[in-house]
């Protein structure tokens, strides 16, 4: 019984990381909608440019070839699985939420702006 509960009391915390991985994938999407908004022929690339861009980062990171501070310039530093989670800012969380929001509302002003026949 024991053993049970210990095992079931990793849920909680590896719920609250998989959770905290979802405002950087929301900025992601955000960029995403801005260039679709704005940029409607080059959008696709350079959103895979933005993601190509954090993924070598990231790798980079990871290979130990650039500071943390490089790693910043990324969405996913500030849900990073190195930061332990009673260290997690939920502002931070909260900002990216925030910004994710912005990118797509300026993504849909742009959007709404060309003249499109429906």
């Amino acid at each position: 019984m024991e053993s049970s509960l210990r095992r079931y009391g990793t849920v909680v915390p590896c719920l609250i990381m998989s959770l905290s991985k979802i405002p950087p994938v929301w900025i992601i999407i955000g960029i995403s909608a801005m260039f679709y908004g704005w940029l409607p022929r080059t959008s696709s690339v350079l959103s895979w440019i933005i993601l190509g861009s954090f993924i070598v980062i990231e790798m980079f990171w990871e290979a130990g070839l650039v500071r943390w501070s490089v790693l910043q310039v990324t969405p996913f530093a500030y849900a990073h699985y190195s930061i332990p989670i009673n260290e997690l800012s939920i502002s931070s969380l909260l900002g990216l939420i925030l910004l994710s929001a912005v990118f797509t509302g300026i993504g849909m002003v742009g959007f709404k702006r060309r003249s499109i026949g429906v």
